[in-house]
């Protein structure tokens, strides 16, 4: 018989993601606490079975993509968020989820979404480093810091 739990509260068979070890982000890691809220949170999906890719080059579609979860999208397809952000000029329509993503990148992208908020000013860009390529980690980290209690 399977536990009431499974059948339940868990039709699906999700897995409960405080529960999954992130092997690039253990607890002694800078990242750790960005990476539990991005990954716990749903906004971030692991790069790979176990590991969340925390050097790994950060993308267009994996802000995007977080920031639809948040407006209450699911994660999974960068593309049908840019097309969705792009309808409110928070993200170009024409942007590619796959493209690497710049600090400035993530400044456009995260001064867009508070003015289509109705909170300029809301977000602060980096006044240095706009051709910078942000990891994964480091994006993380600015979930974590701009939407986290």
């Amino acid at each position: 018989h399977a536990d009431l739990y499974e059948v339940v509260l868990n039709p699906f068979n999700a897995a409960d993601a405080s529960s999954i070890e992130l092997t690039d982000a253990p607890e002694d890691s800078a990242y750790y606490t960005a990476v539990r809220f991005a990954f716990e949170e749903g906004l971030m999906a692991p790069a790979e079975e176990n590991a969340f890719g925390v050097d790994q080059p950060a993308t267009v579609g994996d802000l995007a993509g977080a920031i639809y979860v948040l407006i209450g999208g699911s994660l999974g397809d960068a593309q049908e968020a840019i097309a969705t952000l792009g309808a409110y000029g928070i993200v170009s329509p024409d942007a590619q989820a796959d493209t690497a993503l710049t600090q400035g990148d993530a400044d456009a992208i995260l001064v867009n979404l508070m003015a289509a908020m109705g909170a300029e000013g809301a977000y602060t860009p980096s006044a240095e480093n706009a051709d910078l390529p942000l990891t994964r980690g480091a994006l993380a980290e600015l979930l974590h810091t701009l939407f986290s209690e």
